[in-house]
């Protein structure tokens, strides 16, 4: 059976292995997953400039993984939580208005 069994395909003339494709797929599904679930978070909380540097930027879910666990500092429990955003995350994310004396 031989060489034609391990070799699946061909790109730009080079041969690639078989195995190359399922794990792109695994890949490609990994990064899907948490580009979504980072940009929905960074959408909810209205950080717009992170939205932006993850759309654009593809790192197969490293720089989203860092996005939720370090800079937005979002608990494991509430990953997939579908409730607004909290009080305290509403006061933070609003800007302050100074009083106005009349």
């Amino acid at each position: 059976m031989g060489r034609m069994d391990y070799w699946l395909f061909s790109l730009n003339g080079g041969d690639v292995p078989s195995w190359i494709a399922p794990l792109l797929g695994m890949l490609f599904i990994w990064s899907l997953f948490w580009k979504g679930l980072a940009l929905w978070h960074s959408a909810r909380r209205s950080e717009q400039w992170w939205y932006i540097v993850m759309l654009v930027i593809s790192t197969a879910g490293i720089l989203e993984i860092f996005y939720l666990f370090v800079f937005a500092r979002i608990p494991s429990t509430d990953l997939f939580s579908f409730r607004s955003a909290s009080k305290s995350e509403a006061d933070r994310l609003t800007p302050r208005r100074a009083h106005t004396q009349p």
